[in-house]
């Protein structure tokens, strides 16, 4: 039983290594525009917007991962193109450390996006965009253990691990693209998008005999957001995302208080979203005019075939600032913000 304990731990800790691995992502998929959607790029009310997330999540296992990213987006051009069009330009870094602290990865992103009016009202918009990424990978060995070092005394790292390494570092171009259909009016807004990561599906290999591709990965998002009166409102989102075998299906929604007036953009928000069959997780947040904050916790188990079940927790933080050189229309739902 001890042994076949151990077994299972590798199994989990080498997941992202010589399996299709999944991307990095956040639970706050809303406010991480640039991971999620290329077309994104740019649609936000306000002249030039900063994002930054960090998610840690803590296995039951005693593996830990931490991911964060941060971007910076703004508007090109403004005044010289038609009036409720928006060309965006963006740039975006990514950070993930998996296996235990074993997988660096980092990501560098420049994307750029159009959006075009479909009225003279500029209600509805159509967005088309277009990501390019460099990814690079390191693996630390000494921080692996190996089926070929177990022992009657448990894991012996001083035992050759008898597995060849090609490379300890990889690195790759990718190229990813987006649309996003948008539609805002004084009371509502909602959007759907789709989009298409690692079109170019480069090759990640560190083992000899591991010729792994990065798998193709496809998202549908789609969201909504009513103003009920002037103190409350409700937003609602939804993902699904797909790569290779892993599919992942969330949805949920937040509800928003106002502690200002009438003229000010000032919201407490309480919501949860669900992830099928892998979690759920509370959100908190607060709008303050142009600075948006917010906290996840997830909870999510996962049964082992032995009866036992290891629990994980994750916490993950979200900031976004948008500024403004003039103000803006007075739209108490200007853009969706789940």
């Amino acid at each position: 039983m001890k042994l076949f304990r151990y077994i299972l731990l590798i199994c989990f800790s080498f997941s992202g290594l010589f399996l299709k691995a999944q991307d990095p992502h956040f639970s706050q998929y809303f406010s991480a525009p640039l991971t999620l959607n290329p077309a994104a790029t740019g649609a936000f009310d306000g002249d030039h917007r900063v994002v930054a997330n960090m998610r840690q999540q803590s296995m039951g296992s005693g593996v830990l991962f931490n991911t964060g990213t941060i971007s910076l987006d703004t508007k090109l051009i403004p005044g010289k193109i038609d009036e409720w069009d928006n060309w965006g330009l963006g740039v975006m870094a990514l950070s993930d450390r998996s296996s235990g602290g074993a997988l660096q990865s980092t990501y560098l992103g420049l994307s750029t996006a159009y959006d075009k009016a479909l009225g003279e009202d500029g209600l509805h918009t159509l967005g088309v965009g277009f990501q390019a990424t460099y990814a690079s990978k390191f693996i630390d060995i000494n921080k692996l253990s190996f089926a070929s070092q177990f022992s009657s005394g448990g894991f012996d790292v001083t035992i050759p691990a008898g597995e060849d390494l090609v490379n300890n570092s990889v690195s790759y171009f990718d190229f990813n693209t987006g649309l996003l259909y948008s539609y805002k009016d004084e009371i509502k807004n909602f959007y759907f998008g789709a989009s298409a990561y690692h079109l170019l599906q480069p090759k990640q290999t560190f083992f000899d005999g591991n010729d792994n591709k990065v798998l193709l990965r496809g998202t549908l998002q789609a969201g909504a957001g009513f103003l009920v009166n002037d103190v409350h409102q409700l937003h609602l989102s939804s993902l699904y995302m797909q790569q290779g075998a892993a599919k992942e299906i969330s949805i949920g929604g937040a509800y928003g208080y106002s502690l200002g007036m009438e003229d000010e953009n000032k919201f407490l928000y309480f919501g949860a979203w669900y992830r099928l069959k892998d979690a759920w997780y509370p959100y908190v947040g607060m709008q303050l005019n142009n600075i948006q904050a917010g906290l996840s916790y997830d909870v999510h188990s996962a049964s082992w075939s032995n009866g036992a079940v290891q629990k994980s927790r994750s916490i993950e933080l979200s900031f976004v600032y948008i500024f403004k050189k003039e103000p803006g229309d007075k739209f108490r739902v200007p853009c969706a913000k789940f």
